[in-house]
Order: structure tokens, then C-alpha cells, then sequence
């Protein structure tokens, strides 16, 4: 293999590990963006059940 063909094939796997790279961190910035979601939905019921409480004490 001469010097060409082995910098061509660095190229590749650098292309491909920043490909790999790039997908990890998509699919974790959708999972995050999922547990957000739950987790402000359920501080929203949660202030709603507050505020429920509040009024009836009055």
C-alpha cells in the first residue's frame, strides 16, 4: 500500500467516525428533548394541581 492509498483510507474512517459521532449525539439530543417535554408536562400538572388546591382553600 503506498502513501496515497493509506491516507485515503484515514480519510475514510475519519469521515465515518465523525459520521458515527454525529448520529450518537442526534439521537441523544432527541432523548433529552423527550425527557424535557415529560418533565415540564408533569411540572405543569403539577402546578395545576396547586393552584386547584389553592382556590378551593379559599
Amino acid at each position: 500500500m503506498d502513501i496515497s492509498g493509506l491516507s485515503l483510507t484515514v480519510i475514510i474512517l475519519g469521515l465515518s467516525l465523525i459520521v458515527i459521532i454525529l448520529r450518537l449525539s442526534l439521537s441523544l439530543q432527541a432523548e433529552l428533548i423527550l425527557c424535557i417535554s415529560s418533565c415540564n408536562s408533569e411540572v405543569v400538572k403539577v402546578t395545576n394541581e396547586n393552584n386547584e388546591a389553592l382556590k378551593n382553600k379559599d
